[in-house]
């Protein structure tokens, strides 16, 4: 993931233009569940450090912090897009909480919990 973040995404976008599927550009550029310290390291990036990730309501509030910063449409832009992550990466391990937010995020209405 060499460049930082805002370079890992515009190769991602050109992956995605080329044709490729979330999940294959994410990747072709090293992040994928298997790869644990990849998705940590992007984490990070994005300023959820380790000391947030220890603790579940930590994630939660943070997540809550960033959503609520977000209008409807890129709430229901966030939310298709952690979806096809999903879809992609590990549908079958989604607990039903996650799925419920996401339904309600790509619904452009996210409400604090």
């Amino acid at each position: 993931m060499a460049g930082g973040l805002d370079d890992l995404i515009q190769r991602v976008s050109q992956r995605l233009a080329a044709g490729a599927s979330l999940g294959e550009a994410l990747r072709e550029e090293g992040i994928s569940p298997e790869r644990a310290d990849s998705v940590l390291g992007l984490l990070s990036e994005a300023g959820f450090g380790p000391e947030l990730l220890q603790d579940l309501q930590n994630i939660r509030a943070a997540v809550d912090r960033t959503v609520q910063q977000l209008n409807p449409e890129e709430q229901r832009r966030l939310g298709e897009l952690a979806s096809q992550v999903i879809k992609d990466f590990a549908p079958e391990a989604v607990p039903p909480e996650v799925s419920e937010f996401l339904a309600r995020l790509q619904g452009g209405r996210e409400e604090s919990r």
